[in-house]
């Protein structure tokens, strides 16, 4: 939206970002000289408006992403609540699984069961037990070799001007930090 000495005569409310640039442009025109006296006086009085708007608008934005954060955060909590009591019910669940093993292993029974569920021993697969891999034979031994950049030692050479061929340094985004005033 293209803002002319025409349409900033009327102040309308409009959304954070065109507030902004609205801002910007009527600064523009009284700087720029181009105004004659009578629109210089309009556009100081909108200049306050829109000073006033722009600001509100920046604590509303600002409001909600404190906002946002704060649910953000209680959120994590109840996750890590809801974790917990998850981890709380596996727990149970395993007890209960045990007990009834432990029924039927001092029954000699296979199997128990209900109206609905069955419950049947089984036995699950071998699984190897390794004491000293050192003593295995090379054919049972398997190396794995983990090659990673030393990031802090790259970043320090970069930073003194060495070169480093296969990294370069990359400036950090941009963020926006809120702060109370």
């Amino acid at each position: 939206m293209g803002a002319s000495k025409k349409n900033l005569k009327v102040l309308p409310a409009v959304p954070m970002f065109e507030a902004e640039g609205l801002l910007d442009e009527c600064i523009e025109l009284l700087t720029s000289g181009e105004a004659s006296e009578g629109e210089l006086e309009g556009l100081s009085e909108n200049l306050f408006k829109l000073m006033d708007q722009a600001k509100d608008k920046r604590d509303a934005v600002a409001y909600k992403y404190i906002e946002f954060c704060k649910l953000a955060e209680k959120q994590l909590d109840y996750a890590k609540m809801f974790n917990e009591r998850a981890k709380v019910a596996a727990n149970k669940a395993e007890r209960l699984r045990e007990m009834v093993l432990r029924i039927m292993r001092a029954n000699g029974r296979e199997t128990l069961e209900g109206e609905a569920f069955r419950f049947k021993l089984a036995t699950n697969p071998s699984t190897v037990e390794v004491e000293d891999v050192d003593e295995l034979p090379e054919q049972y031994v398997r190396t794995k070799t983990v090659v990673e950049a030393d990031k802090v030692a790259i970043k320090a050479a970069l930073a003194k001007g060495e070169e480093v061929p296969g990294a370069e340094l990359v400036e950090g985004k941009q963020r926006v930090d809120v702060k109370l005033m």
